[in-house]
């Protein structure tokens, strides 16, 4: 478990040593500086994985033969990969991680182009990435994991200049799917060793960020349930059934509430670092959505806001 501390504040205290103090700032900026290498890695590695799967497809080969050779270009990467970590893990961990990372990408991507059905290539790129990113220790692959169950979902994203979208179609069934994921993967982590334990969280994390869109979306739109049913006598009848906003918006405040005070007493700090971001896009989101986004308003909000900030910070402190 990570937990934030001030060095200096408690060398000054006497709490720790100055020793002590001078080892934990060198092991945080070593931490500090292993994260940025991740995230370039990261973002190299989807780069060149999406480059080499747009390669294949302009080639001119048919469907099936880019099939084949992106499976085949997946496997032998991510062998490759295990072999130099098996093998070579200290001079050339990183680059085996950097392959198993492009394999799984470009391996998950040939499920896709096979023409297997959406669910059906959304649980095999899980099923790959799970496999991969547990062997590889690659926090990227495992937080995949979720965003492509969320797909299977009807979940999807899409970009055009200057604009992300993110769509959950069904928010009722990602809200459960997973938080109940979230919490058996945690209790599961609290079985694991300690580099298990780090992937477990990273799943759990984005499975809670996936629950939080989930409400929000449905706190802006609620969720509409369409059932069919099929008679001899009527032929095909549908109804539905609409679970309003208000739901959403309360369960959801409800939610972060205890969640928050959960968090903040176990001391999981980027639990409570999620809770507080996604507490302040539920407060201002509901307070707009039915105040409007005003002059006066928006002070009120602001003003709010602030209050309510210095009386957990009050609390935190005694």
């Amino acid at each position: 478990m990570k937990i934030l501390i001030d060095a200096d504040l408690l060398c000054e205290q006497g709490v720790i040593s100055a020793e002590t103090a001078a080892l934990l700032k060198s092991h945080a900026r070593r931490d500090i500086g292993g994260n940025a290498i991740n995230i370039l890695v990261a973002f190299g590695s989807i780069a060149v994985a999406a480059g080499l799967v747009g390669l294949m497809a302009s080639a001119g080969f048919s469907l099936m033969a880019n099939i084949v050779l992106a499976a085949l270009f997946g496997m032998i990467a991510i062998g490759v990969g295990w072999l130099t970590l098996k093998f070579h893990e200290e001079n050339w961990g990183l680059l085996g991680r950097i392959w198993m990372v492009i394999g799984a990408l470009v391996l998950a991507a040939s499920g896709g182009l096979f023409g297997l059905s959406p669910l059906d290539a959304c649980i095999l790129a899980a099923v790959i990435f799970t496999g991969t990113g547990i062997v590889a220790q690659s926090g990227l692959l495992i937080a995949l994991v979720p965003l492509t169950l969320e797909a299977a979902l009807g979940g999807s994203t899409g970009y055009w200049i200057g604009c992300y979208e993110i769509s959950i179609r069904s928010p009722t069934l990602t809200i459960l799917v997973f938080a109940a994921l979230a919490f058996g993967v945690w209790r599961l982590a609290l079985l694991l060793p300690r580099s298990g334990e780090r992937m477990a969280l990273i799943f759990v994390l984005i499975s809670l960020v996936l629950v939080n869109m989930g409400f929000w979306i449905g706190s802006l739109f609620g969720d509409d349930f369409n059932f069919r049913t099929d008679s001899l006598k009527d032929g095909i009848n549908t109804s539905s059934f609409m679970l309003p906003t208000v739901a959403f918006v309360i369960v959801w405040a409800v939610s972060l509430l205890l969640t928050g005070l959960w968090a903040a007493r176990r001391g999981y700090r980027r639990l409570v670092n999620l809770v507080a971001v996604f507490g302040a896009i539920e407060f201002y989101t509901q307070w707009y959505e039915r105040l409007g986004a005003e002059p006066l308003s928006m002070v009120a909000g602001g003003v709010s806001a602030i209050v309510f900030g210095y009386a957990l910070w009050r609390y935190n402190r005694y």
